[in-house]
């Protein structure tokens, strides 16, 4: 059986710290952090397999969009994960993504990743 991995997308390094360990003491393979849209852009056409994501709205001051906008063409499973966004603020063809609002729990968030990508 091969590992689920998760690409995390999030630009605060110690949130970004708390959540990989979370993911990985739950057997999650990570990706990441990105830590800009550019890192997002190339993790996703990098040589790793990404089977879900976990998206920050807001990286260093870019939005995530055209990231997620990518995996949805790809048929990849994600999620955002933010403090200044509602789903009312979401561009329209990403309407329906699950956003958790900060601070939300990683297992959480991990759980429903895994049950939508399965």
């Amino acid at each position: 059986m091969s590992t689920f991995t998760v690409m995390l997308a999030e630009d605060e390094a110690l949130i970004a710290l708390d959540m990989v360990d979370c993911l990985r003491e739950r057997g999650i393979n990570v990706v990441g952090p990105c830590m800009s849209l550019d890192d997002c852009l190339n993790c996703i056409d990098g040589p790793h397999r990404i089977d879900a994501a976990i998206l920050d709205v807001d990286l260093a001051g870019q939005d995530v969009f055209p990231a997620a906008l990518k995996l949805k063409k790809r048929g990849i499973p994600f999620v955002f994960h933010s403090g200044h966004c509602t789903a009312d603020t979401l561009p329209p063809e990403l309407a329906g993504v699950k956003l958790y609002e900060k601070p939300a729990g990683i297992g959480k968030i991990a759980d429903n990743l895994s049950a939508i990508a399965a």
